[in-house]
């Protein structure tokens, strides 16, 4: 009887694994999808938890001339590859000579990843994920690694993505110049350190 019992939980266990990598290869698939060309991804370990993001060089990149960086934040339960896709800053990147990166949110599993934008979304708020901290260092790998103008790194995305703009645009406004929240709304009291500019964008799908 034990002998059943064992056998029927390891099964449920494989079970569990396979839909859970399943349902993970279709969001990839759905929401995802391959980089665009010239872009690599590349993880940084913040927090107990390794963070991935892509990040776009453009071609005519010379680490003796310093350019700017551009965030580009998914929406809620999207990711990087889509942040990219819907934004074609990878190729704004090319025309403007700038590094674009597309870091991810969190989630169980690493499925449907949001952000902790402060009131708002789902298993990052949960688990108070420190995505303020997580960009803030980031940032700074990247003006390591890469030869960035400090004083040009913006910050977009779009829903949740667009939260968190604000976000870091009121907490981390020694780092960021500007941000250009897409549908989303400001969840925290922001009294950033000193002025950030901000360009905002709403639409409606009605006249």
């Amino acid at each position: 009887m034990k002998s059943r019992i064992r056998t029927v939980l390891v099964t449920l266990a494989a079970l569990a694994f396979f839909v859970v990598a399943l349902l993970g290869a279709t969001y990839r698939r759905v929401l995802g999808g391959s980089a665009g060309p010239g872009t690599k991804s590349d993880s940084l370990e913040f927090g107990g938890l390794n963070r991935t993001y892509l990040i776009h060089v453009p071609a005519s990149y010379n680490s003796k001339n310093r350019v700017p960086l551009i965030v580009v934040l998914h929406g809620g339960s999207q990711s990087p590859e889509s942040a990219e896709r819907m934004s074609k800053m990878s190729e704004k990147a090319e025309a403007e000579n700038f590094i674009a990166v597309y870091p991810s949110g969190t989630g169980r599993f690493n499925v449907m990843p949001t952000w902790n934008s402060g009131n708002c979304c789902a298993y990052a708020m949960k688990n108070h994920i420190d995505d303020v901290g997580y960009l803030r260092a980031l940032i700074d790998k990247l003006e390591s690694d890469y030869a960035i103008d400090a004083k040009r790194v913006f910050v977009t995305g779009i829903s949740n993505g667009g939260m968190m703009s604000y976000r870091v645009a009121c907490e981390l406004a020694d780092k960021v110049a500007a941000i250009a929240p897409v549908e989303g709304a400001l969840n925290v009291d922001c009294k950033p350190a000193e002025p950030v500019a901000v360009v905002i964008f709403h639409a409606s799908m009605f006249n």
